[in-house]
């Protein structure tokens, strides 16, 4: 069996777009999986902030939301509904009453750690897609 230069050409071209849109696709699945593990490492983490850890409402208020994709990507969101108290736990904040400061908080972080591991899971999927 022969083939010419061209012929050759043309199906290693084929080859590859199948390569590149099966890493796109994949890429997409791992990212919305990603996020997934993600809202619930953050839901788990947020809910031993609170005394009452079954019925935390900052903890359930954690979504993770698609807001882009096209065919070259995918983008998600992770949110809480309760958005005004996620920088307050995560950074801390004063204590004020009656415009008298009486201390900080302290943080309790809860975001950033999850995101440092998202980051580390997702690198290591696309290393797996690749190989």
């Amino acid at each position: 069996m022969s083939i010419t230069i061209d012929a050759l050409g043309d199906e290693i071209k084929k080859i590859l777009d199948n390569y590149g849109t099966s890493i796109q696709e994949g890429t997409k699945k791992a990212v919305a999986k990603v996020a997934q593990e993600t809202r619930k490492d953050i839901q788990d983490r947020a809910s031993h902030l609170f005394h009452s850890h079954s019925s935390n409402p900052y903890a359930k208020s954690w979504k993770a939301s698609k807001t882009y994709e096209d065919a070259n990507g995918v983008v998600y969101t992770l949110h809480s509904s309760k958005y005004q108290i996620a920088h307050l736990l995560e950074k801390g904040h004063k204590v004020v009453v009656n415009g008298k400061v009486y201390g900080k908080t302290a943080p309790k972080p809860h975001i950033a750690p999850a995101e440092a591991s998202a980051e580390e899971r997702l690198e290591q999927a696309i290393k797996e897609l690749v190989r």
